[in-house]
Formats: C-alpha cells, sequence, structure tokens
C-alpha cells in the first residue's frame, strides 16, 4: 500500500508526498518521475544514458516489472542482493511486488 500525503491542492492538481510504499519508508515529493523497467533496465536506453542525460530533481522510482523477471527469480534468490543489484542498476529507489525480487531496493537509496 502507498501512503501519499497532499501538501498543496489547486485546479491543476496536487502536489504531495510519497511517505511509504509498502513497507519502505520512502519519502519521494510528488509531482515525480517513474520509469518502468523490462527485465531491469531502460527500453531503448543504457544506465550511462539515463543517470548522464536525464537531469530530474529527485532520483526516480524505478518500477521492476514481474513478469520480465519471473523467470530469472530463483537466480535472484540465490543471489541474494535483490534484482536491482543483480540487474546493475545504479543506485535508486526500485518497487518490486515480489519479497524475494526486492531484496535490497529500498536499502540503496542514497536518501
Amino acid at each position: 500500500m502507498v501512503e501519499f500525503v497532499v501538501n498543496k491542492k489547486t485546479i491543476l492538481g496536487r502536489a504531495g508526498t510519497i511517505e511509504s510504499w509498502g513497507r519502505h519508508f520512502v519519502k519521494h515529493a510528488t509531482p515525480s518521475c517513474m520509469i518502468y523497467l523490462r527485465g531491469g533496465h531502460i527500453p531503448h536506453l543504457t544506465w550511462e544514458v539515463a543517470q548522464n542525460w536525464l537531469k530530474l530533481d529527485q532520483v526516480p522510482i524505478y518500477q521492476l516489472t514481474l513478469p520480465s523477471l519471473i523467470e530469472t527469480s530463483n537466480v535472484i534468490g540465490k543471489f541474494g542482493k535483490g534484482a536491482p543489484t543483480f540487474c546493475g542498476m545504479p543506485v535508486c529507489r526500485c518497487v518490486v511486488g515480489s519479497k524475494r525480487l526486492d531484496a535490497g531496493c529500498f536499502a540503496r537509496d542514497p536518501f
């Protein structure tokens, strides 16, 4: 469950903070950038391009989709450091819908 706190409402929309995502404390301001990944990578971009060319105010939330990682879930579980480390993701915030794949997602968060 995502805990969202509204800080400001206007006719144009609302701004707030995502306080927690599931069992993880996040404290992530909105509006924000959430990037969907396929197999642990941004489609058609390298991590180098994403880090050097995407100028964002805060670290985006990366969403790892389960269908793209389910075939390797046993290997990722044995690896023991979670899907982000297994996929070579940079320091980030990520959301995975499985405890096995989710290990270390927010532990690598710089905030």
